[in-house]
């Protein structure tokens, strides 16, 4: 998932957008997805309002007050059958196809905490670095025709600083380092215009 914006609208307010990639083939466990689209897209709009927002270089959106939801006017959604699906071909999803999407998510997501419950942490962590790194860089190399070839280079090979800080993520302690990081948004310095 990740978000950007926000993107002001004519009259006021404001829109985010939030991609939610359901059905990623690039991974292992991608099975849990079958019969899901690519991904889904919402378009959420909110009124004008005294709502502060930061989106970080991760796609993560913090608010004050967090409670921003409370101020959604409405919402759009959008799938992407495929990865090379155009934009010209994006659907606008009715009721219906929403409520067979969310029970297929349901339904992969209980199936891939099966999977991971069975997963050593050293495995559950990997996987999470795999999926930040290939996803931020995948994309992007695929297009360019190099992806093969970047993953060949050592891409997915730990790093020094990784394999230094391996025993501190390995041995419960993940959470002190990471929670303020991707739930609280520090260590990711705002990014401001000088307009």
């Amino acid at each position: 998932m990740g978000d950007t914006g926000p993107y002001p609208l004519p009259g006021g307010g404001f829109a985010l957008v939030r991609d939610h990639f359901l059905n990623e083939s690039a991974y292992p466990w991608a099975d849990v997805a079958e019969g899901m689209p690519y991904a889904v897209t919402e378009v959420m709009v909110f009124g004008a309002g005294d709502i502060e927002v930061t989106i970080n270089d991760i796609g993560t959106t913090f608010t004050k007050p967090n409670t921003y939801l409370d101020h959604l006017d409405r919402v759009a959604v959008f799938a992407r059958d495929t990865p090379e699906t155009p934009m010209s071909e994006l659907r606008l999803l009715a009721d219906d196809e929403l409520k067979r999407i969310s029970g297929l998510s349901e339904k992969g997501t209980l199936a891939l905490y099966r999977m991971y419950s069975k997963m050593s942490t050293g495995d559950k962590i990997w996987g999470g670095i795999t999926v930040y790194s290939h996803d931020f860089m995948r994309p992007i190399a695929e297009r360019a025709g190099i992806w093969d070839e970047v993953r060949q280079g050592g891409f997915d090979a730990p790093t020094a600083r990784t394999k230094e800080a391996w025993s501190v993520l390995t041995s419960g302690r993940a959470g002190e380092i990471l929670a303020p990081v991707f739930l609280m948004g520090d260590g990711f310095p705002p990014v401001r215009s000088n307009k």
